[in-house]
């Protein structure tokens, strides 16, 4: 019988550079899951559950991670308390960029409920996570890379568009726009029926994703 999360739940996260975990922080209804990754790379799990929650956040994001868990890829080994720190629902920034220069002229902030276009983001801003869904083999890889978000929007955006960052068309979702539940659903449930996401792209288009078993 699959687990049912809960919020507070520590998550495993096993890769080739070490075991890495993450909390489940808030449930959107668009969105799903959202996740603050925590700071700490281990060759082993800490036996102090409560200490690993009260870690630092790398970064945040949504995810599928119900069926990361279901699937058995990602391991609940605990529950602990979302600190103070991270019990406000973070703000997101989007926009889509230009094809031909990989910029974003115009961005818009997400507070889980409403969008607002504020055009050029300021400096403090520009580190805001950016609004989407990460697949799990998205987040692994980042994770091995050591990657972090920069501090320019724009070029952590570039770079997100070029890798496939969170949608089925490889380009961040428009700030006025939400990924379809629908959307989202099909991917969950390709996941967790044992198909592989594959992504393939050629010079001058967006990646694209596909699924095959």
């Amino acid at each position: 019988m699959a687990k049912r999360l809960r919020i507070g739940d520590v998550v495993e996260i096993p890769a080739r550079t070490g075991l890495f975990y993450a909390q489940y922080t808030h449930s959107n209804a668009e969105y799903g899951a959202l996740i603050r990754v925590l700071e700490g790379a281990f060759t082993q799990r800490p036996k102090d559950i409560q200490s690993l929650g009260l870690s630092p956040t790398r970064y945040v994001l949504f995810c599928f991670l119900q069926s990361a868990v279901n699937r058995g890829v990602w391991k609940v080994i605990g529950n602990c308390p979302v600190p103070e720190f991270s019990q406000h629902f973070p703000l997101f920034r989007s926009g889509m960029a230009d094809p031909q220069t990989s910029v974003v002229k115009d961005w818009w902030l997400w507070d889980g409920n409403t969008s607002w276009k504020v055009g050029a983001l300021s400096q403090e801003e520009c580190r805001l996570p950016e609004r989407g869904i990460w697949t799990e083999a998205l987040l692994i890889d980042r994770l091995e890379e050591g990657w972090n978000p920069g501090a320019s929007g724009q070029e952590s955006f570039a770079m997100d568009t070029k890798r496939n960052f969170c949608t089925l068309s490889g380009k961040a979702v428009p700030g006025t726009d939400r990924m379809p539940r629908k959307i989202r659903e099909l991917i969950s449930d390709l996941l967790e029926a044992g198909f592989e996401e594959t992504t393939t792209s050629s010079i001058g288009c967006s990646p694209a994703r596909s699924f095959r078993l």
